[in-house]
């Protein structure tokens, strides 16, 4: 069922993305950091995930260039000028953090896809990496306040960008190379509604992360067991959607997840079981835009993370309350459902 380099290549980026978020979240933990979170944060979300797939384009039509090196020495570079405690330097570092981050990710997102033989499962065990990374990331100031330990996490990045080299299909560097067809999506459907519902779909994701009832969460092993949960459903998605099909993964852990999300606020069984299931659905959005934009995995991703940085941003302007939020996640879910019914064919 599956191409066995293909699987290599996702378990490479799972560890690339690992790294990628462990650094990321490392430096923007920093005591200095917590001076201007705010404008760090946004400044670092918005160059890490808006730009994706403009420049995951230029990697596709400029193979020469590689853009994995590069956005590794970004992030060197990045953990270099963060170390020095002024404000100008340490946000010119989240320039080059966010960058790097967007480059590396396009990387990660092509190179799984490429030679995937059509099957998603790769691209979601390289995802799913981020989220441990994440974790990790976050408890680094447990740990050390010295940022530049995190050099060693950067020479092991270039390590496992060296090594996913000798995996890469030769074939992406011909002029005619296509990308495996991923024939999922109802082609009766418009293009523009398919493309609206991945956005959609993956802003819905970005939102309702936030708005997750979590009381429980408290210790740093629970925060640990939340990001583990989060990473292993979108692992566990791209394969359940390879066995069993899109669409009836799609919305059947849209719509199961609910009662688990809703009910689990003093319960981290109860809860990171809805997390689980509700982060499946992260590979099948990628997959959607994979569907109709074939010329490009690049700005498929792209649109994902535009997706999600919009379903995140939502957050800064929303007032939580446990009623809303209760009626916010059946709402949007049960809408995600029914998008991914209309938009996605029924396989055997």
């Amino acid at each position: 069922m599956y191409n066995r380099k293909n699987i290599k290549i996702g378990v490479l980026y799972f560890f690339v993305h690992f790294v990628i978020e462990l650094i990321s979240f490392a430096i923007l933990a920093t005591k200095f950091a917590a001076t201007q979170v705010i404008f760090t944060v946004l400044l670092f979300d918005f160059l890490a995930f808006a730009p994706q797939g403009l420049l995951g384009r230029f990697y596709e039509t400029h193979k020469k260039i590689h853009i994995g090196y590069i956005g590794m020495a970004f992030l060197g570079i990045s953990v270099l000028l963060c170390g020095i405690h002024d404000p100008f330097l340490f946000n010119l570092g989240i320039v080059f953090l966010g960058i790097g981050n967007a480059l590396l990710h396009e990387l990660g997102a092509i190179d799984t896809v490429s030679d995937s033989g059509s099957r998603i499962f790769a691209s979601t065990i390289f995802v799913g990496g981020g989220s441990f990374g994440l974790c990790l990331g976050k408890m680094y100031k447990y740990f050390s306040d010295n940022i530049y330990w995190l050099l060693i996490a950067v020479a092991i990045g270039f390590v496992l960008i060296c090594l996913s080299d000798r995996l890469r299909n030769a074939d992406f560097y011909k002029p005619d190379f296509q990308y495996p067809d991923f024939d999922i999506v109802n082609p009766s459907v418009p293009v523009m509604f398919i493309l609206a519902c991945v956005f959609i779909t993956t802003m819905i994701r970005g939102f309702v992360a936030y708005t997750i009832p979590t009381a429980w969460c408290d210790e740093i092993w629970e925060i640990c067991a939340l990001y583990i949960f989060m990473g292993s459903g979108k692992v566990f998605g791209g394969y359940a959607c390879d066995r069993w099909g899109y669409r009836k993964v799609g919305i059947f852990t849209a719509l199961c997840a609910i009662p688990f999300l809703i009910l689990g606020n003093d319960n981290m069984v109860v809860s990171v079981t809805g997390i689980f299931l509700f982060s499946m659905t992260m590979g099948i959005s990628f997959a959607m835009g994979i569907s109709v934009l074939k010329e490009s995995v690049a700005l498929a991703f792209g649109l994902t993370t535009i997706g999600l940085i919009s379903g995140t941003f939502m957050n800064y302007i929303y007032t939580q309350s446990v009623i809303m939020n209760a009626i916010l996640i059946i709402s949007i879910s049960v809408f995600c459902a029914v998008l991914f019914g209309i938009t996605l064919k029924k396989q055997k």
